[in-house]
């Protein structure tokens, strides 16, 4: 969940007493062949991917959803769930959309944000708490970068690199220094920032200086301050790295330093920060080296695992495992980094709550794991262990 200023080229356990701990080849791939391009969906240049539905921009713009929809999160002007992708309403054309836990958001072409679908503590920014199944607008009429939707709260960086936050804000963070929800975007209390990433209870960055901040919510030590305690404006993350990415989940943080290595901090209960153990009780409250020596560009985090992009357009996953959401096929939670089930190059990946899904080269979309609500985009509700095609839409 994150919004970027570069371009975007670049919850239980499995019942097993010991986790594989390896960074094995994929066992199983999805032949390319396995759709007729008129049964694809169109190709996108952005993805996103949620609690129980995804979100993505194609190349002319439009922006389409599917997944779970009870309060109106597809856009599509109904609260009817979607096997595959439909178009969301209204003819606006975005550059980038964000999903969140019942709502999504996105950046239009002309740099205004919208919102739709869950109303909760202001979440749509535009002053209300109503629910909305179409796009609404942002209140402000400001222009954004792109925008980064969280559990409950969005943020988003402006054309001259501050930040705005708003929703809910029980944790601290929106990062106004208070603890008060915003019905419209409040400015964050420090600094400009290249890229924001909205977790579950927390948010990160990558300041214009190159270091990260985090605030909110520290339960799990994701705040990275080497502390357990919420902050209510943005923390300097330990250590003296630079950063190139940065991405909040729910309760951990995954970042890029400038040296292409990934490192991990928070909860580490199922493997999700990639340091070969997990622990329900150790608490990882600094960075930490992701294990594989793999050099990354991009980190994409969720509930319980995550997933990183390589400088040669591999994607890796570690961390639980139970849905198919690392995507390697087996169905077995890993504590260090094992290459998604595919031999094609990847431009972006996006994880969601237990799946997570990819754009390919070509621009095709690809989803894996949990498809409960049909967030897989593949017209059905069954559970993915490899990565499966998105479908064309209805």
């Amino acid at each position: 969940m994150r919004v970027d200023s570069r371009p975007a080229v670049i919850a239980l356990l499995v019942a097993l007493t010991g986790c594989q701990q390896d960074s094995q080849s994929p066992t199983q791939t999805e032949p390319e062949t396995a759709l007729a391009d008129t049964e694809a969906a169109p190709p996108f240049r952005h993805l996103s991917a949620g609690i129980f539905h995804t979100c993505g921009v194609a190349t002319d713009g439009k922006a389409y959803c599917w997944g779970s929809n009870p309060f109106g999160g597809l856009g599509d002007g109904t609260f009817e769930d979607r096997l595959r992708p439909t178009p969301v309403a209204g003819g606006l054309t975005f550059r980038q959309v964000s999903v969140g836990d019942g709502f999504s958001c996105g950046v239009t072409t002309d740099r205004l944000a919208y919102c739709w679908g869950w109303g909760f503590d202001g979440i749509l920014g535009n002053g209300s708490i109503q629910d909305s199944p179409v796009p609404v607008a942002v209140r402000g009429g400001r222009r954004y970068q792109g925008v980064t939707s969280g559990g409950s709260h969005n943020c988003a960086v402006s054309l001259s690199g501050a930040a705005f936050c708003w929703g809910n804000n029980g944790f601290g963070q929106l990062g106004d220094g208070t603890n008060l929800s915003r019905r419209h975007p409040v400015r964050v209390s420090a600094g400009d920032f290249r890229q924001l990433s909205t977790g579950t209870f927390h948010t990160c960055g990558v300041g214009a200086d190159g270091k990260a901040y985090c605030w909110g919510g520290n339960t799990g030590g994701q705040v990275g301050d080497g502390s357990l305690e919420n902050r209510l404006v943005p923390t300097a993350v330990k250590g003296s790295r630079s950063w190139i990415d940065i991405d909040a989940g729910l309760l951990h943080t995954c970042a890029v330093a400038t040296t292409n290595d990934a490192y991990c901090w928070g909860l580490n209960d199922e493997g999700q920060l990639g340091i070969g153990t997990r622990s329900s009780s150790q608490l990882v409250k600094a960075p930490r080296l992701v294990l594989g020596g793999n050099a990354f560009v991009q980190v994409t985090l969720g509930g319980g695992f995550s997933c990183g992009l390589t400088t040669s357009h591999e994607g890796w996953c570690w961390g639980g495992n139970l849905r198919g959401q690392l995507g390697d096929g087996s169905g077995v939670s890993r504590t260090s980094p094992v290459r998604i089930a595919s031999d094609r190059h990847w431009t972006l990946l996006a994880a969601g709550y237990d799946q997570a899904c990819g754009v390919a080269s070509n621009g095709r979309g690809w989803c894996w794991g949990d498809n409960l609500f049909g967030e897989l985009g593949n017209g059905t509700t069954d559970d993915s262990a490899v990565p499966r095609r998105v479908v064309s839409p209805m």
